[in-house]
């Protein structure tokens, strides 16, 4: 899609609005203003990144943090559960 944007909007096809360039006093809206053209990547996004890359966007991701504080209250709760249960049981 944004290829297509491009061929419509890039810099030099279209005087009355480009992707590349801000308008009045605002820079670098949605792209730099010194970016001339977008590169289709050649590899993964994984490979273009690197590791240390995806591992920190893992580790700040919020939905992660969620996903973990679900799994350990779901945990948690499931062994309180079992273990009152249990204390039932033995009484």
């Amino acid at each position: 899609m944004l290829n297509f944007a491009q061929q419509l909007f890039g810099s030099d096809t279209n005087k009355e609005f480009t992707m590349f360039d801000s308008f009045y006093e605002h820079p670098d809206l949605l792209f730099l203003d010194a970016t001339v053209q977008l590169t289709r990547l050649t590899t993964s996004l994984d490979d273009y990144l690197g590791q240390d890359v995806i591992q920190l966007l893992i580790r700040t991701d919020p939905r992660m943090c969620n996903l973990a504080s679900i799994r350990f209250i779901s945990f948690s709760c499931f062994f309180l559960i079992q273990f009152s249960l249990y204390f039932i049981i033995q009484f």
